[in-house]
């Protein structure tokens, strides 16, 4: 059952890391001044900070899937 709340906390932590880094970026972002190519900006961010929380919650799950399967064995 350990294994279930440290890959809850895990998963939590990767997201928590993703909001960060979209908080730093847009407070970042909106210290410049506006122009169109902010837009593309924003949407970077947007699609980086989702891309890494994604592939950090595969890696978290398969993981713990893993440890999980060798424990029962």
């Amino acid at each position: 059952m350990r294994w279930a709340i440290a890959g809850t906390l895990q998963l939590l932590a990767v997201w928590a890391v993703g909001a960060v880094y979209v908080r730093l970026c847009l407070d970042a972002s909106d210290s410049l001044p506006y122009t169109p190519a902010t837009e593309y900006w924003y949407l970077f961010v947007a699609v980086t900070a989702f891309g890494g929380a994604i592939t950090g919650s595969v890696l978290v799950v398969r993981r713990q899937m893993k440890r999980h399967r060798v424990r029962t064995k």
